[in-house]
């Protein structure tokens, strides 16, 4: 599955967010489809490069344990991609 984002629809996030943890989680919820039911992640979905530093920035400004968060539990970056998100959604568990 293939997903744009914008850099507006992040800054959203974290103007609606203001903990690392939950602006963390609302990234997520913009990717994965029906985020309130997924269960585990099994593999991390893939960005652009300037879409993964400009989240890492964001949570590093919140706090710097944000971009460590991000650094190892976040997407992993490609650079053919630019603002586009992709994930394998086989990779998703869902709670039956």
């Amino acid at each position: 599955m293939k997903k744009d984002l914008s850099k507006e629809a992040i800054e959203k996030v974290f103007e609606d967010n203001k903990t690392m943890t939950d602006c963390f989680l609302k990234i997520y919820e913009l990717v994965i489809p029906n985020w309130e039911n997924v269960d585990k992640v099994k593999a991390y979905p893939i960005c652009g490069k300037e879409l993964w530093a400009f989240i890492c920035s964001k949570l590093m400004q919140i706090s710097l344990e944000g971009s460590f968060l991000w650094m190892n539990k976040g997407f992993s970056s490609d650079e053919s991609l630019g603002w586009e998100v992709v994930f394998d959604e086989n990779c998703v568990e869902y709670i039956n």
